[in-house]
């Protein structure tokens, strides 16, 4: 450990460029004419506080020097030093923190499953705003256009934080352009002298990470703003200047839902610093969904789900469960899940069967094998039932 108790290995992986963004973003001013393997800043608020920025990560004391920086970074901001190192690693993502706050969380851990599910649903939150802002509608049938999965793969999970259970996800501005080759020139020769970092230089155009981001928030801001001033049917029409809600939205949401009274999923955002912030009377940089949200979030996920062609389809998937019991002949019959795939997601769905095809469901699921049908899907209110089953059968692989 280097002093000031950050980690030393971190600190000699800081790129100067990376620093001395972050310090323009904080008003810091470059003081010209001094040359060398530093840089100097001020701050003109007072001449005597003064940022040394050593250049050459290959100097002796380069990571004294730049824990100096960020001991002076985390003094003028009120932040700890190594929230300062951890912005550092991020500043040119939007960092999106996902909190569950509930009494199982507060100790800062979650059941396993819950984690999975709360993950699979932050993905999917991402995965709905990006192809909202590709394409605003109510209902994206498909989630998997090529631009929302490019930002989804670039994107980072950080570590856990304590404070109930906190969920990081990093969102990289540059991580991926759309339109340009992301690949750059490897330098001909070492030491050639950087550009001075100029916060919000994209070339005028707002990145599509930034775009993402920044609707989800709106989204989430106009969503509470709504069921807190019992408006939860304004949701269900477009209003100007607000973004469209959208279905697959609404689902991740539910999937996040908080348990326990007093329970809240909380959702902040910390902006990059290489892309000028949006204002916060336009974007919220936090949201609180309290668990009695939910239910109305639920009433508008239903509203705007268009119906469902009831004609009967055919399906493959996997026996996922059994829960039959013997018949009066001892058959067993009952209910069975199925795991259908989408693809976009995997589908859960029960459907009651007779005993002859409760033992083809039981014997599919002993050999871990899977199973065609045909049948209706009907969606309901958090889950999904099959009707009218027939030629149930298993598949041979």
């Amino acid at each position: 450990m280097s002093y000031r108790d950050l980690p030393e290995d971190l600190v000699l992986q800081v790129s100067p460029a990376e620093v001395r963004r972050y310090a323009i973003a904080q008003g810091w001013q470059r003081v010209e004419g001094v040359n060398g393997k530093i840089a100097l800043y001020r701050d003109p608020r007072s001449d005597l506080d003064q940022l040394i920025i050593p250049l050459d990560p290959g100097m002796d004391d380069y990571g004294t020097g730049m824990t100096d920086v960020i001991a002076r970074l985390a003094e003028r901001s009120g932040l700890l030093p190594i929230q300062i190192l951890d912005d550092l690693f991020n500043s040119s993502c939007d960092v999106l923190r996902f909190r569950l706050d509930e009494p199982d969380s507060r100790r800062g851990s979650i059941p396993l499953t819950q984690s999975i599910s709360l993950l699979g649903a932050a993905e999917r939150a991402l995965l709905s705003a990006a192809c909202s802002v590709i394409q605003p509608q109510t209902f994206h049938p498909r989630l998997s256009r090529a631009e929302a999965e490019q930002l989804v793969k670039a994107c980072r999970v950080g570590q856990t934080e304590r404070g109930s259970f906190v969920l990081k996800i990093a969102c990289p501005l540059d991580g991926f352009d759309l339109e340009t080759v992301v690949s750059k020139p490897t330098p001909l020769f070492d030491k050639i002298p950087e550009p001075e970092p100029q916060p919000g230089s994209h070339g005028g155009s707002e990145p599509f990470a930034r775009k993402v981001t920044s609707l989800l928030m709106r989204s989430l801001g106009r969503i509470v703003g709504a069921i807190d001033s019992d408006k939860t049917d304004s949701l269900l029409v477009d209003q100007p200047g607000q973004p469209i809600l959208s279905v697959n939205l609404c689902e991740a949401l539910l999937a996040m839902q908080p348990t326990g009274d007093g329970s809240l999923l909380g959702v902040q955002t910390n902006w990059s610093r290489s892309f000028t912030a949006p204002p916060d009377n336009e974007v919220p940089r936090s949201v609180l969904l309290r668990s009695d949200v939910f239910p109305e979030i639920e009433k508008v996920a239903l509203a705007l789900r268009p119906s469902k062609d009831s004609k009967s389809s055919n399906f493959i998937g996997l026996v996922d469960s059994l829960m039959g019991n013997p018949d009066p002949d001892r058959r067993v019959e009952g209910d069975v899940v199925f795991l259908l795939f989408d693809a976009d997601e995997t589908i859960r769905a029960r459907a009651t069967l007779n005993a002859d095809d409760y033992h083809i469901a039981w014997q599919a699921h002993g050999a871990a094998g899977f199973v065609s049908f045909r049948g209706k899907l009907i969606r309901e209110r958090r889950s999904y039932r099959l009707e009218e089953i027939s030629h149930l059968k298993q598949v041979a692989t």
